[in-house]
């Protein structure tokens, strides 16, 4: 198995071989369908999810791997953008100063998911530049 620091060298060597630039700021969107073929969508939680035991507001996003469809595709991490405001100190804190970081850090972390459960552990006897299951 690897680690994460080997995985994410692959990753990252797939990402530059396909035509990806290592850059700032990371285009995390980019990288998640150029390596993985992960779909990235906007949704208001509210509007899509309905549940008694949680606040759809409450999640910053989702992921729906390969096999698990929301809406009829799979492949797909899916960011809140009707998230339930930041409240620090009893404060809430204007979206201006972190919706962007926050969307793109939700994208990266279900991107990690995705890496580590679904695509090293199922294709770690292949070939770096195979075609992804």
């Amino acid at each position: 198995m690897l680690d994460f620091h080997q995985a994410l060298q692959l990753d990252l060597a797939k990402y530059v071989a396909v035509g990806g630039s290592i850059s700032y700021p990371f285009p995390v969107e980019d990288f998640a369908l150029c390596v993985f073929g992960l779909d990235i969508q906007y949704e208001d939680f509210d509007e899509v999810f309905y549940s008694s035991e949680y606040d759809p507001r409450e999640l910053f996003g989702c992921l729906f791997p390969d096999g698990r469809e929301f809406q009829g595709i799979d492949k797909v991490i899916l960011v809140n953008s009707n998230r339930a405001p930041f409240i620090i100190a009893g404060k809430e804190i204007n979206k201006v100063y972190y919706a962007e970081f926050a969307e793109r850090q939700t994208i990266a972390h279900e991107i990690g998911h995705y890496s580590d459960k679904y695509w090293h552990n199922r294709t770690a006897q292949r070939s770096l530049f195979d075609t992804p299951i």
